[in-house]
């Protein structure tokens, strides 16, 4: 842990590089949040394509309509996902995958608290519309959903994180208008097939 921040100040550098970043799950029953990916054969993708980070120890699926792209320009988002067509209004709904060191010992209640603290200070007319607890690839989760504004825009989010050891991965999915929600369960399925390795 740093000395002299707080431990909630220490957590979440990378979800603050998220709110500058901003380039983003299927659930009908809100308190369920997504669900678990079907089950696969060794190497089969589900969706269609696969994306694999041997660095970070991270598998992800994504469907066709969906390109993947390593991010150079910030550090702490490893990959992004687009969504090809909604991208003529000028905005792609997108899904990322975040990922930052830890203090030793935080436990997932910690890393949420600390996650909630900082969206609340980040975002402008911050609103939490879901929230709940899931496991993403076997590991014990936290989602939520929420829409705020960011650099004039109404935006919609949907987020989950999880705590590996000394690592937080967060996924993010993010959209505008009716087309979060017309490639929200694109975005879930994407979100739910995250495995580490």
């Amino acid at each position: 842990m740093h000395r002299g921040k707080p431990r909630s100040e220490a957590i979440l550098a990378a979800l603050l590089a998220l709110v500058v970043f901003t380039v983003g799950c299927q659930g009908s029953d809100p308190d369920a949040g997504p669900a678990p990916p079907p089950a696969t054969g060794e190497g089969a993708s589900p969706l269609g394509q696969r994306y694999t980070n041997d660095e970070a120890g991270f598998v992800l699926d994504y469907p066709e309509g969906w390109t993947a792209q390593e991010v150079a320009d910030q550090p702490a988002v490893l990959v992004a996902l687009f969504q090809r067509q909604s991208a003529g209004d000028g905005f792609a709904e997108n899904v990322n995958v975040l990922l930052e060191e830890l203090p030793a010992g935080v436990t997932l209640d910690e890393y949420t608290s600390a996650n909630r603290a900082n969206l609340e200070r980040a975002f402008t007319n911050f609103q939490v519309l879901e929230e709940g607890q899931q496991s993403i690839g076997e590991a014990p989760a936290f989602w939520i959903r929420y829409d705020a504004d960011q650099q004039g825009q109404r935006l919609s989010f949907l987020q989950a994180w999880l705590v590996d050891g000394e690592r937080g991965f967060v996924l993010s999915y993010t959209g505008q208008g009716e087309e979060f929600d017309a490639f929200r369960p694109d975005a879930e399925a994407i979100i739910r097939s995250f495995r580490l390795t």
